[in-house]
């Protein structure tokens, strides 16, 4: 169990015999901004965060929805091959360990992986997972690190944002108006500079009324981490998907011009 100690004490290695002025700043830094961050920025920030004080081979983010306990990709470094982007909890039953702890976890004969979930108000909304090949691999002061950072950011949204606002109010998914889409588009376009990823967007004409009556069909076909606008003056569609390879954007299509089929929707 991690000592309850401020940041600034725990979040250096321990073989440090003292604080480096550039780390301090950065970390003094780094609290300014979780204070004003929206929950997107806070994983984004913990993400560079963890990758500045952690020499991690691979490191992964993903949004949790503990109503469906499903894990959704957010953020990630490193290699792509094999890339989960998806999947549930019962695939993953370490996890389930996981969920009730406060603590990173190691899977055990695995001294490479270290995974953790984030937690606003004892309530999980997220998960890191990462991966140090290099010898030693995963060491205490590892554990201790990911352990101090993580709670760190979750004791900072805990103050700034109620766990009513993480999670969609929407059954699975966001509708949102086009302003705070477009807010949405610049946070991938953020990570694409940043992390390299890469997202899709759709965008589909569609009648006024057709948006209405079918507003919930179209909501059901994508999922929680996804997004969707209409914007009334263009009689426009739009839909965002973060963390989406362009290589499978035909599938994307599929699925959703699959649903828009099925119910007769008339767009083009």
């Amino acid at each position: 169990m991690i000592n309850k100690e401020s940041i600034m004490d725990t979040v250096l290695p321990q073989k440090e015999k003292y604080y480096k002025t550039d780390d301090i700043i950065f970390l003094a830094k780094f609290n300014e901004m979780l204070l004003t961050a929206d929950t997107e920025e806070v994983f984004d920030k913990l993400c560079l965060l963890i990758s500045k004080y952690i020499k991690v081979d691979e490191l992964q983010i993903y949004h949790f929805n503990l109503r469906n306990k499903t894990f959704r990709l957010k953020i990630y470094l490193g290699r792509e091959e094999n890339l989960e982007r998806d999947f549930y909890l019962e695939r993953k039953p370490l996890l389930a360990h996981a969920l009730f702890h406060s603590q990173a976890v190691r899977p055990p004969g695995d001294n490479s992986t270290l995974y953790m979930f984030i937690k606003v108000n004892n309530v999980p909304i997220g998960f890191i997972q990462l991966k140090v090949d290099k010898t030693p691999g995963v060491t205490w002061d590892t554990v201790r690190l990911l352990e101090s950072l993580v709670n760190f950011a979750g004791k900072t949204l805990e103050q700034n944002h109620p766990v009513a606002h993480l999670h969609s109010t929407c059954p699975g998914c966001r509708i949102l108006d086009r302003a705070s889409f477009e807010k949405k588009v610049n946070i991938e376009r953020r990570r694409g500079k940043i992390f390299g990823m890469k997202h899709t967007i759709l965008r589909y004409h569609l009648e006024h009324k057709e948006f209405e009556f079918f507003r919930d069909v179209i909501a059901s076909c994508v999922r929680e981490t996804d997004y969707i606008s209409y914007d009334y003056h263009e009689r426009l569609l739009l839909l965002l998907f973060p963390c989406s390879s362009p290589e499978n954007i035909e599938n994307i299509e599929r699925r959703v011009t699959g649903h828009f089929k099925a119910f007769k929707i008339q767009y083009r």
